[in-house]
């Protein structure tokens, strides 16, 4: 909800208005890295500008929903970090800058039951540019939140 408000206040109340009629104020790119394709399809058809393309009711939305079934989840822990949850596992990143403008990814999961830590060493990368970081993090997001 704060990130609407700091839309609207950014492009004033009319430019709000309009831009939630014609459908431009939510789009794909608007979610999440972590969240996948198949959940942003059911919010967009939900929102959707066009109450035609909109579900029917709220049965055929919880229908759709229930469609959806992924293992894992992002949140934020109470020292504010993002933290994955799946199963008995807690996922985290690290961006660490390097020489020359590099950076090193280092993923991890945590066993909540034994406490052991493990390197996801697929995810973890050295003296990539900020760019291939991001995109290493965004998979790993996915990887977390689906198993794939």
């Amino acid at each position: 909800m704060d990130h609407l408000r700091a839309v609207r206040a950014s492009i004033g109340p009319p430019q709000y208005e309009q831009d939630i009629a014609s459908g431009k104020l939510l789009q794909a790119k608007d979610f999440g890295c972590h969240i996948p394709a198949a959940v942003r399809r059911v919010i967009l058809k939900a929102v959707h500008p066009d109450p035609v393309q909109r579900y029917t009711s709220a049965l055929e939305m919880r229908r759709a929903l229930e469609k959806l079934n992924y293992p894992g989840h992002w949140t934020v822990d109470t020292a504010g970090s993002e933290v994955g949850i799946c199963r008995t596992h807690e996922f985290s990143h690290s961006i660490s800058p390097v020489a020359g403008g590099k950076f090193d990814v280092t993923c991890s999961k945590r066993n909540v039951v034994s406490g052991n830590n493990q390197r996801v060493t697929q995810f973890c990368k050295r003296g990539v540019t900020q760019k291939q970081a991001e995109k290493v993090v965004a998979d790993f997001k996915q990887f977390v939140v689906t198993g794939k």
